[in-house]
């Protein structure tokens, strides 16, 4: 599968309010902008860019039918109101077309660690309009989970991201409540071959 998926631990809880406050503060989202989630689980980052953003679009994708459920009942308001969407899929198969371009896409502990990754980065890279960002977090759940093991991650995925296509691509570090969390943001290239 390509998506781990949602760690446990977050999944049960929602999400993590610093982890998602850092990552969307990496996006620098602007008023207007249109947003994919890559791997939405429960819809907690969908939520928080929601509650701290205003004017802006959130699409959700996960190939996990009860996530997408669990996502559609906590963001179901946002959703009512055409500020956000959910879509069950697995996006090493391609995505639905949507109506525009996204000006972000952002993956919070979702992580792409299996030989799709650079197949769903590049399908992603695809939905960006040119100068988009991108931004794949992760910080697992268990306190001892070393500093050491979650820079590896984030150079695994800093390097999927340059192999999909991804430009100025930089590995971010943060500890978050005792936790070590790694982003790596990207942007779109605004001219050459997608």
């Amino acid at each position: 599968m390509a998506f781990i998926g949602k760690f446990i631990g977050r999944l049960l809880g929602g999400g993590d309010r610093a982890l998602h406050d850092w990552v969307i503060a990496l996006l620098e989202i602007q008023p207007g902008d249109t947003i994919l989630e890559i791997g939405c689980g429960p819809g907690a980052a969908m939520k928080r860019i929601l509650k701290t953003r205003r004017n802006l679009f959130v699409a959700g994708v996960d190939p996990s039918e009860a996530a997408v459920e669990h996502a559609w009942r906590r963001n179901a308001r946002a959703i009512r109101a055409g500020q956000a969407m959910l879509v069950q899929t697995d996006i090493a198969r391609g995505l639905p077309a949507f109506a525009v371009p996204f000006a972000r896409a952002v993956a919070v502990n979702a992580a792409f660690l299996d030989d799709k990754a650079t197949d769903i980065l590049k399908v992603v890279r695809k939905t960006l309009a040119p100068g988009g960002k991108i931004a794949v977090a992760v910080c697992p759940p268990e306190k001892e989970t070393s500093e050491a093991y979650v820079r590896l991650l984030g150079k695994e995925i800093r390097r999927q991201l340059e192999v999909a296509g991804f430009a100025t691509v930089r590995l971010h570090e943060k500890i978050l409540d005792s936790s070590a969390a790694v982003c790596v943001t990207g942007m779109n290239p605004t001219s050459g071959k997608k």
